[in-house]
């Protein structure tokens, strides 16, 4: 009786129109401080689509880069967020990450100097032996220092870089004076410049500037995760990308006053004000990408820090750190506009 009568109620609910939903799969996230080169994990979120793949997401937040790429290691989390640095650090361990979504296609990360030392740093050259601001010891902040000393033809050892840690911690040791100069990305760099602590050395959202370190695109940010995870949870890892790849289709034309307007009241953004926060997603506007799949040409332009930097001897096998067969998915259930 009581299976006829929950066999009854299915078919009642069907026949309303209603769907029986399933409980939402809960991924746990990491990444090391709010970036607006995350702007798409952000849209997914407060924009509902993974709520309507089925997805429940966990943001950890880590005080750096490295942090989070060991979380992932030792299974604390499902994806991390970060530049392919990391993803190449993971499979120097014998880690095997993969990228499976696109982000940002623009490096992010830039120097800032304080604005008092505007006399005495004209060029990055004259950092030599100042303290330097990076978030952590091997982070991508780290990293893009080292690759600005490298194309700047400095040594790493003319660098005197100090881990200050993200967010609100960077900030206090800028405005506080305990670095000179700062190795991080927006929308921090350009809150210390609009409040008038900062000058930009090198800002690397300036389409000159970063045609000249790096070229027309460069995969500033994606996201990977294991091969475990993608074996263990294939329909998980593809929900979660199709919500990524909707929010991309979704940034598609927005005025940016419309973006800051739905990501504003996320933790972080929500301590920035409006008219910062709209020029902020003004300035990333040309590091959207069109898909959720990873490019060879941004790829290829990411691939050149950790070669220059020493970290691997050469590039890395587009086939080995890149799974796009999700992305490819979800572009196809998804078109981009």
């Amino acid at each position: 009786m009581l299976k006829r009568l929950s066999l009854a109620a299915v078919v009642s609910c069907v026949m309303m129109g209603g769907a029986l939903a399933a409980d939402p799969v809960k991924v746990k996230i990491g990444h090391a401080g709010i970036g607006i080169f995350r702007l798409p994990l952000y849209v997914a979120i407060k924009g509902g689509f993974f709520k309507e793949e089925g997805i429940e997401p966990e943001v950890v937040d880590t005080r750096s880069g490295s942090d989070a790429d060991m979380m992932l290691a030792g299974g604390a989390v499902d994806f991390v967020t970060a530049p392919l640095i990391d993803n190449i650090n993971l499979n120097k361990q014998g880690i095997h990450a993969v990228g499976v979504v696109a982000l940002f296609n623009r490096f992010n990360n830039s120097i800032t100097i304080r604005k008092s030392l505007a006399g005495e740093i004209k060029k990055f050259e004259d950092m030599k032996g100042r303290p330097f601001g990076v978030t952590g010891i091997g982070s991508g902040t780290w990293q893009f220092a080292l690759f600005m000393a490298t194309v700047t033809k400095m040594s790493r050892d003319d660098l005197n870089l100090i881990a200050v840690g993200t967010g609100a911690s960077m900030l206090g040791a800028v405005r506080a004076g305990r670095v000179d100069a700062m190795s991080y990305a927006d929308p921090e760099n350009n809150q210390l410049v609009e409040g008038g602590d900062a000058l930009f050395l090198v800002d690397m959202t300036d389409e000159a500037t970063h045609q000249k370190y790096a070229g027309n695109a460069a995969l500033f940010s994606h996201m990977f995760t294991t091969e475990a995870v993608i074996k263990a949870k294939p329909q998980m890892v593809q929900s979660y990308v199709n919500a990524i790849q909707r929010s991309i289709v979704w940034l598609q034309g927005r005025a940016p006053e419309d973006v800051a307007t739905l990501i504003g009241t996320y933790p972080g953004f929500d301590q920035v004000q409006r008219p910062l926060l709209i020029a902020t997603v003004k300035r990333s506007q040309n590091a959207w990408p069109k898909t959720s799949v990873i490019s060879r040409e941004a790829y290829d332009g990411a691939m050149k820090l950790p070669v220059a930097i020493g970290a691997i001897e050469a590039a890395m096998p587009f086939e080995r750190l890149v799974d796009n067969s999700f992305a490819e998915k979800a572009a196809a259930k998804y078109p981009s506009k």
